[in-house]
């Protein structure tokens, strides 16, 4: 989720546009899909003052998905837990 927050904000500086596809992103399904999980667990979104990822069914209590909130401005970010 970090390397997808980077590479969210070579996009932004060089559009001037918060990405929210995958596409936008430049990511491939496969770049997605590894042992423990595929493209279905990820999600993007936002505006560039406050853009997010998301990789569900990553813990077994709630909340178990792993979100992370960033300015892609200044590259500031937090997650969830």
């Amino acid at each position: 989720m970090g390397a997808m927050k980077d590479r969210a904000r070579v996009v932004y500086h060089r559009t001037g546009k918060a990405p929210r596809s995958f596409k936008e992103l430049g990511l491939s399904d496969a770049e997605l899909t590894g042992s423990y999980f595929t493209e279905k667990n990820y999600a993007l979104g936002g505006s560039a003052e406050n853009w997010w990822c998301s990789c569900s069914n990553v813990y077994t209590s709630a909340p178990s998905f792993l979100e992370m909130r960033a300015d892609l401005s200044n590259g500031s970010a937090s997650f969830n837990r």
